[in-house]
């Protein structure tokens, strides 16, 4: 097959794999902590007998922070600066995200999607029936319990948030949480700490990073690139049948 097929081939593909990035970066626009997804591209020879080929090198992710939205709503948390909240499956496997609008579950566990919020003494964070948490900036929740006819304030616990020395550890899971792509004790001890300068905002949070203006260019780019990729296809291909014609004729 010619070279220039094979190359636009790959091209194309690329330009569907970036717009299937664009499509799902502009359909969450609205999801709460969600960080805009990126496509970095690397130019590299495979082998010796194939042409050079642009293949996608990695995924990244934009991990700036959304505007603060307040919501009042008491279970909705968010961390204007730094810091990540941690969820944990019941395979005691961390998550991170930044998305604070959580739910308190049937067995009176704050929750995610499934996934339990996790509080500073490294258990799920747990609100007691009928109670209406409080939170204060340091993360610190708190309820009110009435105590021969009167009222008092009770610490509950601490919500647990660290920061990620090093963001390139981070990958995207399946679940949508952000996870740690090599999460054994020796590289969490190195890389994950405890936010002890936390800033929580109680009813608010973080909205989405992605610049819908931005995506909507980028996807029409993509489909004009997709086009063009498309058309040298064709033209190769025509070319390649007119040359054909023209060798069969002189034979």
């Amino acid at each position: 097959m010619d070279n220039t097929i094979q190359t636009a081939k790959i091209a194309a593909n690329q330009t569907i794999e970036k717009q299937a990035i664009t499509a799902n970066n502009l359909a969450n626009v609205s999801t709460p902590g969600f960080k805009a997804q990126l496509q970095s591209l690397l130019k590299t020879i495979s082998n010796p007998d194939e042409t050079n080929k642009l293949i996608l090198d990695s995924f990244q992710y934009d991990l700036s922070h959304g505007v603060i939205r307040h919501t009042e709503q008491p279970l909705d948390l968010a961390l204007p600066e730094n810091g990540w909240f941690v969820l944990r499956n019941d395979q005691f496997e961390d998550f991170y995200t930044r998305n604070g609008h959580f739910e308190v579950n049937e067995k009176g566990e704050l929750n995610m999607k499934g996934l339990h919020v996790m509080g500073q003494n490294g258990t799920a964070v747990k609100i007691p029936v009928n109670s209406i948490p409080s939170f204060n900036n340091k993360g610190e929740f708190t309820t009110l319990v009435k105590d021969k006819n009167k009222s008092k304030e009770i610490i509950l616990g601490r919500l647990r948030t660290v920061n990620i020395l090093d963001n390139s550890y981070l990958y995207k899971h399946p679940n949508g949480f952000f996870k740690l792509k090599d999460d054994s004790a020796s590289v969490c001890s190195q890389i994950v700490q405890n936010n002890k300068k936390i800033k929580l905002l109680q009813g608010a949070l973080e909205e989405s990073n992605v610049n819908p203006a931005e995506n909507v260019i980028n996807m029409i780019n993509n489909t004009r690139q997709f086009d063009m990729q498309m058309k040298m296809i064709s033209d190769c291909s025509d070319n390649e049948q007119k040359a054909n014609s023209i060798l069969n004729v002189n034979n």
